[in-house]
């Protein structure tokens, strides 16, 4: 199981398995601040954002040095613990990354959300750790909007837009330069060209001191800088705000 494998400060923690017919079950760590997606839908606080970003990346630079793709990283699948730490959940996509890490293997397709997903695993292409890196700059931009990427449209409409027509999220305009500049090496086509998760950690851990008072403040807005209106978000998909991809 690659959860057992994975102790670690911004992994939820893996206590046990309950075995007791007809029931069976894991037994983890239990996070009461709720997960991400759900704390966003909140005001947030000074240091928020950037501490989301900082230890989800930590948790994402430990799973891929440990040789496994979470394959469905999102807000909702990040938990928060009583003191505000951040920690990766819902490994159930999760997969050993293949062997070569550069040009990715054939692992299955459109698998995790779509909102989230890389276009290489859209596309039905060889994939591997950088497609959880694509899936990171997504999370970056919810934390700055608070919207989930392509909140405008159906889920399957983003895929098509993402993996055909190489189209991303438009971020706000005021987002801080150093901050646009890591969510767009995130979100470069090719997979080979996205930073990894160990070099996103370091700018991220960086980002602070590479910001003016006035991109601080931005970035710690209390509701996030929204991109979609709330007519295209009430008329997107008839319902439901992500389609998911099972393995």
């Amino acid at each position: 199981m690659a959860l057992a494998k994975l102790q670690h400060a911004h992994v939820v923690n893996y206590l046990g398995v309950l075995i007791a017919p007809p029931s069976f079950g894991l037994v983890m760590e239990y996070c009461d601040g709720g997960d991400l997606a759900e704390a966003l839908r909140r005001p947030t606080s000074e240091g928020f954002v950037h501490a989301a970003a900082r230890d989800v990346a930590c948790g994402m630079a430990h799973l891929h040095a440990t040789g496994i793709l979470h394959r469905d990283l999102k807000p909702a699948n990040v938990l928060i613990t009583g003191s505000g730490v951040f920690k990766l959940t819902d490994f159930g996509l999760a997969a050993l990354a293949p062997d070569n890490t550069m040009t990715g293997g054939w692992l299955t397709a459109e698998t995790g959300t779509y909102c989230y997903m890389a276009s290489e695993v859209i596309c039905h292409e060889r994939y591997s750790k950088s497609a959880d890196v694509f899936s990171y700059g997504c999370l970056l931009f919810e934390l700055v909007t608070r919207q989930c990427p392509f909140a405008d449209r159906p889920a399957l409409q983003a895929a098509v837009a993402v993996g055909l027509n190489r189209t991303r999220p438009t971020l706000p305009k005021e987002t801080p330069l150093v901050l646009q500049t890591l969510i767009q090496s995130c979100w470069q086509h090719s997979a080979t060209a996205r930073p990894s998760f160990a070099s996103v950690h370091g700018e991220v851990t960086a980002l602070p001191g590479n910001l003016s008072e006035a991109e601080r403040r931005w970035i710690d807005e209390p509701h996030g800088h929204r991109v979609y209106s709330a007519r295209e978000t009430s008329e997107r998909a008839g319902g439901s705000e992500e389609a998911e991809a099972a393995d």
